[in-house]
């Protein structure tokens, strides 16, 4: 009933607000506040909107990466879903999850989003340190925003996923969809709200796939940390990076030498059944914040790379010791994946081993490190074909839908799982028609959303929450 409440409530308060924007002048009041923020015709706007700043026109190929790795994302939760359906072939299946070339790729593709974030932040907050003082006013005010960008939809969906979801989700394999993504929403949902949903310190998920964002958050707390240091500190910056760099390796082979985590993603057949290993790889290795910090400062040291050489610093890539990365870099992307093939044919052992955990801690790095190379590498250098492709408008409209995907996949890739027959078999199962189905469900009721609720509620909330000094940005 409250999420129903909502629903109608916004619904409301937009057709109100589309009908009187015009005569409604900014005076800094809440009624005016909220009629101007919900205003459809202010939301359709800003979405067909690209900015046409330098900042913007440089990194404006990161939008495509996002949408391609969103896709990915989408489609391998698509294709791991049917998987507690039977098969007359379990050989088959075993070797056919993407193959073990994909397992061995899989863990990675989240990294890019982390990795693009933290590339992201360090360009902002550097862009924004050079117009006022980074001042404990400009910290709450980069916390308050990242809040108000997560918690409108993510609250919304919690609400959903814990109450109406049962409803739409009502076919044979219901209960399956019901127990593992809808009822401990209504028992945990403080979990995500706090944004400690990720940690090891609960065995059930109100929607799993939302670890994503505890983890985000917490190492956008930590970098926001970093990056003020960096600023206050500029000549301690290379100090600082290898310190975060050293100390987010060692946090990383700590956790796989406690644990005895190999390198590999086993999600086989065998897995599926017992279950434990999977669980134990992913809820101490793949999800909390602080085994991903290498992702984030990856994309920080690409971020102030940027800023570095935009401002005409020194431009080190032609050094001996940036080749040698770039080179390190390429060679693992090659090497690492075709080294950790060789796992999957090892019996799991459950000893803690130095040497298996180095290589867990390698297979948890390479991809960052060439992610981030590869964003250095395109900084004020010419535009290619690739880059062209990536940076056209249709990825840049798709990429500001793709949180909002990102939140509401998984619930109607449920949604679809739960009319499956339980006695069918998974060898039946239409992938990439389910694929299909699911990606333009997700981008038409993100597109809803957008307008709806992120939009309208993330221009109210910060117009009365986020401070402006406004002395100081006036000067």
């Amino acid at each position: 009933m409250v999420f129903i409440g909502i629903c109608i409530a916004i619904f409301g308060l937009t057709v109100y607000a589309s009908f009187n924007r015009k005569s409604s002048k900014s005076n800094g009041s809440t009624e005016i506040n909220l009629v101007n923020s919900f205003a459809i015709q202010r939301s359709w706007r800003n979405f067909w909107y690209l900015p046409t700043s330098k900042t913007h026109q440089d990194f404006q190929y990161i939008e495509g990466v996002r949408v391609l790795t969103c896709l990915t994302i989408v489609f391998m939760h698509t294709r791991y879903e049917p998987l507690m359906l039977p098969t007359s072939h379990p050989d088959k299946l075993k070797l056919s999850l993407l193959g073990k070339l994909g397992n061995v790729m899989t863990p990675t593709t989240v990294q890019i989003f982390f990795t693009m974030s933290g590339l992201l932040m360090a360009v902002n907050f550097f862009s924004e340190a050079k117009k006022q003082p980074v001042t404990w006013q400009f910290l709450r005010n980069k916390v308050v925003n990242r809040l108000i960008r997560f918690l409108p939809v993510y609250v919304l969906w919690i609400l959903f996923t814990g109450s109406v979801y049962g409803i739409l989700s009502s076919g044979p394999m219901a209960y399956h969809t019901l127990k593992a993504h809808s009822l401990p929403c209504r028992n945990l949902w403080w979990a995500n709200l706090v944004f400690v949903n990720n940690l090891p310190i609960q065995d059930n998920f109100c929607m799993i796939h939302a670890w994503y964002l505890g983890a985000d958050m917490q190492m956008f707390l930590a970098s926001l940390g970093l990056l003020t240091l960096m600023w206050r500190f500029p000549k301690a910056v290379p100090k600082l990076l290898l310190a975060g760099a050293i100390g987010s390796a060692v946090i990383m082979i700590c956790v796989s030498y406690k644990h005895a985590l190999d390198p590999v993603f086993r999600l086989g057949l065998d897995d599926v059944l017992i279950g434990l290993l999977l669980f134990k790889w992913l809820r101490f290795l793949y999800m909390p914040g602080y085994t991903n910090l290498w992702s984030y400062l990856s994309g920080i040291i690409a971020g102030y790379a940027y800023v570095t050489l935009s401002n005409g610093g020194y431009d080190f890539r032609d050094t001996k010791t940036y080749k040698f990365v770039r080179a390190l870099s390429t060679s693992l992307v090659v090497a690492v994946p075709l080294i950790s093939l060789a796992f999957f044919d090892v019996t799991y052992d459950l000893r803690p081993s130095l040497w298996v955990a180095l290589m867990t801690t390698i297979t948890r790095c390479y991809v960052p490190l060439f992610v981030a190379v590869r964003f250095v590498e395109k900084i004020a250098r010419p535009v290619n074909s690739t880059r062209k492709l990536l940076s056209k408008p249709a990825f840049c409209y798709l990429g500001k839908l793709c949180y909002i995907v990102y939140i509401i996949h998984y619930s109607i890739i449920k949604m679809l799982f739960s009319r499956d027959d339980p006695n069918a078999m998974v060898d039946n199962v239409k992938l990439w028609e389910r694929f299909f189905i699911a990606t333009v469900s997700s981008i038409g009721v993100a597109f809803l959303i957008y307008l709806l609720v992120e939009q309208p509620l993330g221009a109210f909330l910060r117009a009365k929450l986020i401070r402006i000094n406004k002395t100081k940005k006036i000067q």
